[in-house]
């Protein structure tokens, strides 16, 4: 009886991926052929030197998704990782509508003293060059919560990094601001919720869905409606979802639907969750 095969050896002949999200109405790529499409993409890798051991990254195939997001086939996980982490070198380049920023490594800095000003770029620059950091690496920066504003003298600071391991670093080791070194910090991120569909996992900007008002569960965004913000919430989401999936008269009025789509106890954003 032949032995059962590894997981590395099942994994072996399987494609690798990564996908490039497309903003919405994207429609550039709509009558081009998959093979032109990989074609142009390796070009482009091809023109800006994308290799590994002087070996070129290249695409082996793409799909185009049903949002119109690109999926791109590589022949390892590496060369996946790495035509995904450099995409805003590529991308523009490629398609220019489908230009893209690099991908953002939040951090935390406790303790900061509250004249730092976050939004000051000589400050920011000032923190890299202390720390032999390329200043252009910290992309932008942000009280957690304002100390000036709540009367307190420190608090922590959000820096976005442009580099994983420079953020990495900066976690383990914290950073020095006037030769005093402060802690770093893990930052989880919340997750975005869409403010034009009230969809989880996105923001309306790179929103594709259909826009629900959640004043009077309209077609349409909510900050366009001239319908008055009703005195009794009712969620549009949950609304909707009892619509799609029963013929019955539904009752609005039921205690279910009693909560605004934003709220943590919206039974539907729970199921998203």
């Amino acid at each position: 009886m032949a032995p059962i095969p590894s997981n590395v050896e099942l994994n072996e002949f399987k494609p690798s991926s990564c996908v490039i999200h497309t903003p919405p109405g994207f429609n550039a790529l709509n009558t081009a052929s998959a093979t032109n499409i990989t074609t142009s993409i390796n070009k482009t890798l091809a023109s800006i030197n994308a290799n590994i051991d002087s070996v070129p990254i290249e695409a082996t195939g793409i799909a185009v998704l049903p949002s119109k997001d690109l999926k791109i086939y590589t022949s390892s996980r590496i060369k996946a990782c790495l035509i995904l982490d450099n995409k805003h070198h590529w991308t523009g380049l490629f398609c220019p509508s489908l230009a893209t920023f690099p991908n953002r490594y939040p951090v935390l800095l406790h303790a900061i003293p509250a004249h730092f000003d976050p939004n000051n770029r000589r400050h920011l620059e000032a923190l890299g060059t202390q720390n032999q950091i390329d200043p252009a690496l910290i992309q932008s920066a942000c009280w957690l919560n304002n100390p000036a504003e709540n009367g307190k003298k420190n608090g922590s600071i959000v820096l976005q990094i442009i580099d994983k391991k420079i953020a990495l670093k900066i976690e383990k080791y914290g950073l020095f601001l006037q030769h005093e070194l402060y802690r770093g910090a893990h930052y989880t991120q919340s997750i975005p919720q869409c403010f034009q569909c009230w969809r989880i996992g996105h923001t309306a900007k790179w929103c594709k869905n259909n826009p629900l008002c959640s004043k009077c569960h309209g077609s349409h965004n909510s900050k366009t409606c001239n319908t008055a913000s009703p005195s009794a919430q009712s969620c549009c989401v949950c609304l909707l979802h009892e619509q799609s999936s029963s013929n019955k008269t539904i009752n609005k009025l039921d205690m279910k639907f009693a909560h605004s789509p934003w709220s943590t106890d919206c039974p539907s954003m729970e199921q998203e969750f």
